[in-house]
């Protein structure tokens, strides 16, 4: 029984050894879309909830189906039954008894983590290289990610993790997000400091979205034409909006600056003027302004004298 137990506990092994796995012969992993690869090739299968195992005939099979390929695996295995008999997985108890029944799988649940015999280990399947929502990161030149949409398209809610693969997530992608037909409600990190261009134009449905207090830039159209969105809080760090970053956003009614001093704006790259504080400090001006009067405008907050670090302006 154990024995058998042991070569279904090899799937987990080659997961957990992912791309180091990949690179030396068979073997099978999440790729960054969240479905299973084996041998490198996409499956199309979603590792959400989907079984593998290794049949009979010594092939990878997953959720019943023969794919095929041989199962092979290095040495060294993290998943391994321990003396007291459960499941241990990267050196720690699961507290599942690995005595279950003939045919017990090895599976990665929608949280991410792995579940033996159908029981949640808390133990995540790919680390912080994978999201369950389906997001896709992009690593950028200072080791930082920024985040798009991937194959999370149409979920209605969605809140992106602080950091991936280990790094911090900084950015949301130009266009990372735009179109999204379901999205309504979407919540970014602190540690985040930009929103690219027309990260979330046209996202028609989008009623909410959370602004952590480390953004300090807003590109040129991120909001156009979100049509539904009906409130947004500025952060204090901001120092610059693009232009037509809120044209098209017919149902705001409040725009929260959190310091609203300080601001110009200027349109076609002309003279900046400044903006009144006192405007600003009404949420209902401060929306008309963005979505109407200066709607075109790339607006920016200078650095104060005195201040070393120039904040260079918003994508327009």
């Amino acid at each position: 029984m154990k024995s058998k137990l042991r070569i279904l506990l090899m799937t987990a092994l080659c997961l957990a050894c992912l791309f180091a796995f990949s690179a030396c012969g068979s073997g099978v992993q999440i790729g960054e879309n969240g479905n299973w690869y084996i041998d490198g090739k996409d499956t199309g299968v979603s590792a959400s909830g989907a079984s593998v195992a290794i049949g009979p005939d010594g092939h990878w099979y997953i959720d019943g189906e023969d794919t095929g390929v041989s199962a092979t695996a290095p040495s060294g295995a993290p998943v391994e039954i321990g003396d007291n008999g459960n499941w241990f997985v990267n050196g720690e108890d699961t507290g599942v008894s690995a005595a279950g029944e003939d045919g017990s799988v090895v599976t990665v649940g929608g949280n991410g983590h792995w579940y033996i015999d159908g029981e949640d280990t808390g133990i995540s399947a790919g680390g912080s290289a994978y999201d369950p929502q389906g997001l896709e990161f992009c690593p950028l030149a200072d080791g930082s990610y920024a985040v798009a949409i991937g194959s999370a398209r149409y979920l209605r809610e969605i809140e992106v993790p602080a950091s991936f693969n280990g790094k911090p997530v900084t950015a949301v992608g130009e266009g990372g997000f735009a179109g999204a037909p379901s999205l309504e409600r979407i919540a970014l990190p602190e540690g985040l400091t930009c929103v690219g261009a027309s990260a979330f134009a046209g996202c028609e449905n989008l009623v909410e979205v959370v602004l952590p207090a480390t953004l300090e830039e807003i590109g040129g159209a991120a909001f156009e034409n979100c049509a539904a969105l009906a409130e947004v809080a500025l952060p204090a760090a901001l120092q610059g909006i693009g232009a037509s970053a809120f044209a098209g956003c017919d149902s705001l009614a409040r725009a929260a600056f959190a310091q609203p001093e300080g601001w110009e704006a200027a349109a076609g790259g002309g003279q900046p003027l400044p903006v009144s504080g006192t405007d600003l400090a009404s949420g209902v001006i401060a929306a008309q302004m963005l979505t109407d009067t200066r709607c075109d405008y790339l607006w920016s907050k200078p650095v104060s004298a005195g201040e070393e670090a120039e904040v260079p302006p918003a994508n327009s």
